[in-house]
């Protein structure tokens, strides 16, 4: 009975859809939200910003958890959440997977 009730809340469109990430518009994000202190490669110009391209954060850190960092804000860096919408977060995710 429960397997069936979900199966039908899975086949009906309730469920959230995946969000397929472009890396390239990540890129472009990236670059006109992010780059101003995390570099335009994502090496971390300011003071206490991670390396990406070092993998810091990147290796022990889910991408829901970064997502929530994005949307959210972390330390000194302000939340996206009213400026970047879900699809353009989870390229932005991807972006930074592809510096590693």
């Amino acid at each position: 009975m429960l397997r069936g009730l979900v199966m039908c809340i899975v086949l009906s469109g309730i469920a959230a859809p995946a969000l397929a990430a472009n890396v390239f518009n990540g890129k472009e994000v990236f670059n006109r939200h992010c780059a101003s202190c995390h570099g335009r490669s994502g090496e971390g110009i300011m003071p206490g910003m991670p390396n990406f391209t070092h993998g810091d954060r990147l290796f022990t850190k889910p991408d829901e958890t970064l997502r929530e960092s994005i949307r959210q804000g972390s330390g000194i860096m302000p939340g996206f959440s009213a400026i970047l919408n879900d699809q353009d977060i989870q390229d932005v995710v991807a972006y930074l997977r592809s510096l590693l």
